[in-house]
Formats: structure tokens, C-alpha cells, sequence
């Protein structure tokens, strides 16, 4: 306080005039609260009224922790807990506690944190300098956290082709590459319908413009043919196959429709494309039911539509500038070649195969909407952007799958189903969108969202399901909405490997937390998890950095001392006449330290600052004004007046914490003042003449009163249960940075 000596003159002046001798029942005890006229008048003074009983002033706590590993055998790893996520730098992560672990054991200790911490995250490094870290809920003062664990306990995925595709297996000859002998020139016909022999051989070539055929045949193309009409008669209820038509090499086979109306191909025919060959249109073709078409040669259409249990096989090359669209039945295509299109469309119980040496390139999206449809990538596919609408037990990426936009999972419902990620798969995405997720990842699989992932609630999210590690990196990781409990889950062996990943917490059930990770998940830097997948086929592979658990990086946490210079008097309760930074401990050479920083004095008068330890006190700055660099009775670093702070290292022993331990008291050399926790006499309830703030406090400037400063205290102080976190919401032009 200000002017203190003339103020209590005054005061006491005043009451000695109406004879009334305030203190006559003082006696000269450092025990601030002995007076209890003081406090009544300290009272009447302090800025909020109906102060809650229950109310100690502390915003602190001691946290019991045990921490087990069951990882390397023979590995020592360092243990270190942060107040929030420590590969989130922008988010300042601070340092509560350090312990060291031997695998296969468990160790327990305590730490001071902020008494409305509802989590905290748990960080181990091992020997290399690899780290990973995860939340974990405090519970009744108690975080308890497992690293290691058999993940989700089941074994690599495996798909087979479903049953219905089985059954209609169909494996081509190797194509003709040339007509048989005999074959009849169908030109040479006067009547096409009716002058064809059944299952006879003809040759279509650049004469014909029309194929109107009464008898199931074989038509050979030939040369370059432009056909308006291509149909073949064959019983309704006629084998697949019966009618052939084949395009020899070095054919074209061009389709015409009138303006914008597509060319549908007839059921039940087999059609062969040899290579070298050429089919196309320039609008739609629709290959009906029962259709089966093989290509070793290139097909080029505005769009390409199978449909209704036709089969494709592509050993050649495949563009559609428009939809490449797979639907109904047991409809199939199988890729061995290149398909390259503006979009695609996957549905009903249709399959895509894209085998091991298959390129899709699709410019625009990638629709895949049905529960029974199967969609197996075995090479290289690549969309502009790719949405799952459903949930089906067929949707498998074994090798390289690319999304140059979103990556979009929204199945609508939960489902055991899920997007599987086969052993040492790749994905990659700019962003990704997930709803009711659920994504089954392989050993060493690897999905790469180089951008943001954006979750809603997916209370399955991603699951390893084998014996090793499988990672997740992002370029940053958001909630679609900020009190969605289960946003994302995490399960299993699995590093989650991101800079910027929204913060843990719950929805308001503490058994609802945001993110959900468990049986062995782990957070680490984006570059830094401790895992090598290496380079295939399939992978371009994963070596990371080690981080060395953040290095030099750590930021104990600073608690603020922040005393009001009263001694008997009341005060302005600008709570600056001395402000402290006190951080909790922290190891360094083989000791513990707390680090003891003067930032402000906001009296005028000599004060002093002590620390009691055990009963031991010892003098820390014994002129604050001189500490600060100020001459005597310079209000400094509160207003006007500016100081350069100090620090001074102080040792502790390995158990010590603030909260039961950190007596740092001022002293004018008649009268102590500390902190309502070592306050002799304190009562729940009562005015505090110093606050201990779980933070780097930005204190109040000069005679703005503290519930100016921040608005949150005066509601704190009526219910100790609400605005925990008042510190953290200041009046920025009422306070110091």
C-alpha cells in the first residue's frame, strides 16, 4: 500500500480523537489476523461482500500421480507433466512435474497444479530422446496413467471378395487379334437380321454405320467403324457371353448417339478389347446388365456408367472426362490398368478393385454411398476428394491412396463397420472431415492429413488392430463443436503425431471426454514419433526426429504472490505491492530448484521478502526496491516507474511443493504478511491480505482494485465453486503485462 505510515497515522489518529483505541487488544505477534477489529474493518473495506464461508483463497493444489510403463525392456524413461498439450506450443504448455520410471515398473509422486485443472498431460521420453505424451484426467487430486498395453488386442485385417462377386467370377481369354478364318463380312449382307447364322464369325469394318443382328454372333471390328446402332438378338434368358463383339488391334470402334442421349450397351454381351484397340464416345455409355467387357486397349467416353451385374476388367487405359459410375447388383470393375475421369461413383452392392498395378486418377470427387458396396485400392488411386456416406466391411486401402482436397467419412450412424487401413497402407489428404468415423489401421499403416482434420463425434475414431504401431499425422486436429464429447477416440497402438490438436476436456460428464484415448494411443510432435515405417510400394515411409521431450524448451509453471502491504490497516486491494513469481519445482544437474522472481512493487515503504521452509526462514531480497533497480520509495512496475524484475534459484528438497511447503512471506521488519495457507489464525471466510495464483498472474496497475481487474473475482469470492479460472480473464487495460 501506498504511503502506508501516514495512512495508519491518520487512522489512528482518528480513533484516538473518538476514543476509540482499535488496537488495544493487539499485542506485537507477527500473526496478522490476531486483531480482530483489523479484520472486521478489512471488511468493510474489501471489494465484495457476502464472501462464501467456504472461501481459503486457494487456487492450488496437490495432485497424487502414479505413472507405470511396460514398453523396452531395460529402458529408464523420464516422466514430465504439462498443463496442456506440450506439442501445442502456441497453446503454452507449462512444466508441473518430472519423475523417472523404469519399464516394467511404476513410480508416484506429487506435484502442485491449478486446483481447476480437469486434465493434464503425461509426457515419457525415453533414452534416444523420443517422446509421446496423453491426457489424463484428474479425479479427487489423482491422475493415474499406463504406457504400453497390447492395443486393441486383435490381429491384422484381412478381406476376401465377397460372395456375390465370387459366384460370378468371370476370367477372360487372352483376347483374338484377329478374325477367324471364314468370318463373313457383315456388310456383304443384304439383311443383317436376317441373313446372320447363329454363333457365326463376322467382321464389321468401316462400310458398316448400323448393327442390327437377328442371331446371337461373334462381330470382329476392324479398321475404324463409326456404328449409330449396335444390337445383337439373343433370348432374355441367354447365358452371359453368347454374343461376343471384339475390337482387333488397331480397330476404333466409334459410338454415336444423337445430341447429349448415351450409348447403352445391350445386356448379357461380352465385349473384348484387344490392345491396340480403341472404343469410343462421345457422350455416355451404359453398360447394362450382365454386360461383361474387357479391355486391353483404351476407352474414351464423356461418361462411363456399369450397372445391374455387369463386370469390367481393364488391363488398359480407361478416361471418362466426366463420372466413372459402378452401381446396383453385383456389379464389378477391376483395374489393372489406368482409369482416368472427372468423378466417381461407387453404389448399391457394386465392387471396385483396384488391383496392384492399377492408376485411378479422378479430377473431381469420389462418391462411395452404400452399406454393401466394396471399394479395395491394391495400387495407386488419387481424387480430388473422396466421401464415405455409409459404413460398409468392404472399404479396404492396401496400398497408396491420395485426396488432393478432403478426405470426408460420414457414415451417419455407428457402426462396427469401418474404412479399413491394411498393414503398411498410405493415405494422404489435405483435410478431413470425420462424423461417426471409424477407421481400422494395420501394423505400421500411416494416414497423413497434410492440413486440418475436423471431428464431430466419432466415439470409435481410429483403432489399430495388430501388434505394432500405426500412425496418424496432422497438420492440425479442430472440433466442429468445441463441447462435443467423444470428438475424436483414439485406440490402440497408435501415435498421433500433430503440432495443433485441440485441447482435452470434457462435455460436461467427466466420463465424456473430447478426446478419448486409450490401450495404448500416444501424442507426439508431428516429426517426432518414436516409430520407422519404411519406404515401399505402397509407403513413402516415416522417420522421425527425436525431441528430446521438449529439451531446453520447458516452462515451469510460475505461480504469483501477490500481497496487499496492510499490516494492520486496510488496503486498496490492488493486490501489487509486491508481486512475486515463485515456479513450481523443477530438476536441473541432479536437484530441485523453484525459481523465486521479483516483478513489481506497488508500496512505497522498505519491505522485505522471506521464504519459511520447514521452519527455517531465510531472507530472499531484502529491500525490494533495491532488488528491482529503483530508488527507495519508487512505486515500480505497477504504473509509471519501471524496474528490471530479479530472479534468484533456490534449492528444495526432492518432496517439497508450494502448496504445502511455499511459505514466501514480505516483512517490514515489525509485522510478516503471508499468504492465508501459512497465515496463523486465518478463518475460511476471511479477507486475505495476499493471494498465491496458479498462474503468471498479470497483475492490476496502480489503485485499480483487483475485481476491476478482473471481473470473474467477485463471483469467485461469493462461491468458491464457480469462475476457478478467474485469473486467466483480465481487464486488459487494468492490468500489467
Amino acid at each position: 500500500m501506498k504511503l502506508k505510515a501516514m495512512i495508519f497515522f491518520c487512522i489512528l489518529l482518528t480513533m484516538l480523537l473518538g476514543g476509540i483505541f482499535m488496537f488495544s487488544g493487539c499485542n506485537e505477534s507477527k500473526d496478522l489476523y490476531n486483531p480482530e477489529h483489523t479484520q472486521e474493518k478489512a471488511k468493510e473495506a474489501f471489494p465484495v461482500k457476502d464472501i462464501d464461508p467456504d472461501q481459503t483463497w486457494e487456487t492450488s493444489t496437490v495432485c497424487n500421480a502414479s505413472v507405470s510403463i511396460e514398453e523396452k525392456t531395460g529402458e529408464t524413461y523420464t516422466i514430465k507433466v504439462y498443463t496442456a498439450n506440450p506439442y501445442n506450443t502456441d497453446n503454452n504448455p507449462t512444466l508441473l512435474a518430472t519423475a523417472t520410471v523404469e519399464n516394467g515398473k511404476a513410480v508416484n509422486f506429487k506435484f502442485d497444479m491449478p486446483a481447476a485443472l480437469q486434465y493434464v498431460y503425461v509426457m515419457k521420453v525415453n533414452s534416444e530422446g523420443y517422446s509421446s505424451a496423453v491426457p489424463a484426467a484428474v479425479e479427487n487430486a489423482t491422475v493415474k496413467v499406463a504406457f504400453g498395453g497390447g492395443g486393441s488386442g486383435t490381429t491384422r485385417t484381412a478381406m476376401t471378395r465377397n460372395a456375390t462377386t465370387q459366384a460370378n467370377d468371370w476370367q477372360p481369354n487372352k483376347l483374338p487379334q484377329k478374325a477367324p478364318e471364314g468370318s463373313i463380312l457383315l456388310s456383304d449382307l443384304n439383311n443383317q437380321w436376317n441373313d446372320v447364322t447363329k454363333y457365326g464369325n463376322y467382321i464389321v469394318s468401316s462400310d458398316t454405320k448400323e448393327v442390327n443382328v437377328g442371331q446371337p454372333v461373334n462381330l470382329y471390328i476392324k479398321g475404324e467403324v463409326t456404328l449409330t446402332k449396335l444390337y445383337i438378338q439373343r433370348a432374355w434368358d441367354a447365358p452371359v457371353g453368347e454374343a461376343k463383339i471384339y475390337l482387333l488391334p488397331h480397330s476404333k470402334l466409334t459410338l454415336v448417339t444423337g445430341h447429349n442421349q448415351p450409348f447403352s450397351i445391350q445386356e448379357g454381351l461380352e465385349i473384348g478389347i484387344a490392345d491396340g484397340a480403341e472404343l469410343a464416345c462421345q457422350e455416355k455409355i451404359t453398360f447394362n446388365q450382365k454386360v461383361r467387357l474387357y479391355n486391353c486397349g483404351t476407352i474414351s467416353a464423356k461418361q462411363l456408367k456399369f450397372n445391374n451385374n455387369s463386370h469390367f476388367i481393364n488391363d488398359g487405359i480407361v478416361t471418362a472426362t466426366g463420372e466413372f459410375g459402378c452401381e446396383n447388383d453385383a456389379t464389378r470393375v477391376e483395374n489393372n490398368g489406368k482409369i482416368n475421369a472427372g468423378s466417381l461413383h461407387l453404389a448399391g452392392s457394386s465392387a471396385f478393385y483396384n488391383e496392384p498395378t492399377g492408376e485411378v486418377m479422378i479430377s473431381g470427387q469420389s462418391n462411395i454411398d452404400s452399406n454393401s458396396s466394396t471399394w479395395n485400392n491394391e495400387g495407386y488411386f488419387r481424387t480430388n476428394g473422396i466421401v464415405f456416406k455409409a459404413s460398409s466391411p468392404n472399404w479396404i486401402n492396401r496400398c497408396k491412396l491420395y485426396v488432393d482436397g478432403e478426405f470426408t467419412y460420414t457414415p451417419g450412424n455407428s457402426s462396427d463397420n469401418g474404412f479399413i487401413m491394411d498393414a503398411g497402407a498410405y493415405a494422404e489428404c489435405k483435410t478431413l472431415y470425420a462424423d461417426q468415423a471409424y477407421i481400422k489401421m494395420g501394423n505400421k499403416a500411416f494416414f497423413n492429413v497434410i492440413g486440418e482434420a475436423k471431428f464431430k463425434h466419432n466415439p470409435k475414431g481410429f483403432i489399430t488392430t495388430g501388434n505394432e504401431y500405426a500412425l496418424l499425422k496432422m497438420g492440425s486436429a479442430v472440433q466442429e463443436n468445441t463441447m462435443q464429447g467423444f470428438s475424436i477416440t483414439y485406440n490402440g497402438r497408435l501415435h498421433i503425431a500433430c503440432d495443433n490438436h485441440f485441447a482435452q476436456g470434457n462435455d460436461g460428464a467427466v466420463d465424456h471426454p473430447l478426446i478419448d484415448i486409450k490401450n495404448g494411443a500416444q501424442m507426439t510432435g508431428a516429426d517426432n514419433a518414436g516409430i520407422s515405417i519404411p519406404q515401399s510400394g505402397c509407403n513413402p515411409g516415416y522417420n522421425s526426429i527425436p525431441d528430446g521431450g521438449n529439451g531446453n524448451n520447458d516452462k515451469p509453471l510460475a505461480y504469483t504472490y501477490a500481497f496487499e502491504d496492510m499490516m494492520q490497516e486496510v488496503g486498496d486491494y490492488d493486490f501489487n505491492d509486491v508481486m512475486l513469481y515463485v515456479t513450481v519445482p523443477y530438476a536441473k544437474d541432479g536437484k530441485r530448484y523453484i525459481d523465486v522472481t521479483l516483478k513489481a512493487a506497488g508500496a512505497s515503504k522498505l519491505l522485505a521478502v522471506h521464504f519459511n521452509n520447514n521452519g527455517t526462514s531465510r531472507t530472499i531480497f531484502d529491500n525490494v526496491h533495491e532488488a528491482l533497480g529503483v530508488s527507495a520509495g519508487t512505486i515500480v512496475n505497477t504504473g509509471s516507474a519501471t524496474g528490471t524484475a530479479k530472479t534468484e534459484r533456490i534449492e528444495v528438497e526432492s518432496n517439497f511443493n508450494l502448496t504445502d511447503n511455499g511459505d514466501l512471506y514480505i516483512s517490514d521488519g515489525k509485522r510478516d504478511i503471508h499468504i492465508p495457507n501459512f497465515t496463523n489464525g486465518f478463518k475460511k471466510g476471511d479477507v486475505p491480505y495476499a493471494l498465491r495464483v496458479a498462474s503468471a498472474w498479470k497483475w492490476p496497475k496502480e489503485r485499480i482494485q483487483i475485481t476491476d481487474a478482473y471481473a470473474g473475482f467477485a463471483l469467485w469470492a461469493q462461491d468458491a465453486t464457480t469462475e476457478t479460472e478467474w485469473y486467466n480473464n483480465p481487464q486488459s487495460d487494468k492490468v500489467m503485462e
